[in-house]
């Protein structure tokens, strides 16, 4: 049960890729979503990213409205605030129990680094591959989804999903990929 976790245009893909063709099972090809003209792109299970998404959506601060960002980032968003957690969602146990008679599995979603802890309350063993990538350089490519927000803020973002990273795999066998 292994989870590729790390930001957006940190790598995750090209780790998630790699991992399923070392033979790690992530779905088929239908369940996948994937780039149309960049095949290193995604690698990310549609039900996976569309469960994160509403999970995330109904999470975000309105004080994150501030700032351009794009939506998939996430920006301020509150695990706190009231809202049904993945843990708790028939659906994502759906998955998880499809990705369980397939033994070893691997899946990603970069948001779900803000999720990781909710998604392994429901594995019995999961294992974390944190994909990390210099916070400037992700900051620098990102730059170009968001030109008003600064350095600072996509810092801000970087530390929130690596703080959550650090938070949900401890305890937890994990590897590093840097």
């Amino acid at each position: 049960q292994l989870l590729v976790l790390g930001m957006h245009h940190s790598g995750t893909s090209l780790v998630a890729n790699l991992t399923m063709m070392l033979g790690a099972f992530g779905g088929a090809r239908e369940d996948m979503l994937l780039h149309p003209t960049n095949p290193l792109k995604y690698w990310e299970r549609a039900d996976v990213v569309g469960l994160d998404e509403a999970r995330l959506a109904a999470g975000i601060d309105a004080a994150a409205e501030r700032y351009d960002m794009p939506e998939w980032v996430a920006y301020g968003f509150d695990e706190a605030k009231p809202a049904v957690k993945v843990s708790a969602m028939s659906d994502a146990r759906s998955v998880v129990s499809k990705l369980n008679a397939q033994r070893p599995w691997v899946t990603k979603d970069p948001r779900m680094a803000l999720l990781a802890k909710e998604w392994m309350e429901l594995l019995d063993a999961p294992a974390c591959i944190v994909v990390h990538r210099e916070p400037l350089s992700i900051a620098n490519s990102m730059m170009i989804y968001s030109h008003n927000v600064s350095f600072a803020e996509w810092a801000s973002v970087y530390e929130a999903y690596y703080g959550s990273i650090a938070r949900s795999c401890a305890g937890v066998p994990t590897a590093v990929v840097n």
